[in-house]
């Protein structure tokens, strides 16, 4: 996201650094949770995130000429090798 200068990038990454802190105190406060719960939780939160900011993170990268295989600029988001 910063390589591309997204837009909203920042909060982007804050969602994802707030279920890493949530997904952490699910095992700690809860030893009894069950395992269902958990990934009950991982999965709603990755359906809702995939659906709004990671769409909206597909379709900066699209506009501006973006393409997982490249494009003639020469860039891609694939990650360097």
């Amino acid at each position: 996201m910063d390589r591309y200068a997204i837009a909203n990038r920042a909060t982007h990454k804050q969602a994802h650094r707030r279920l890493l802190q949530d997904a952490s105190s699910l095992s700690y406060t809860s030893r009894t949770s069950s395992m269902l719960v958990t990934v009950g939780f991982l999965h709603e939160w990755l359906l809702r995130h995939v659906d709004s900011a990671d769409r909206e993170l597909g379709e900066q990268l699209l506009a501006k000429g973006y393409c997982e295989g490249g494009w003639s600029g020469n860039k891609s988001i694939r990650a360097p090798h």
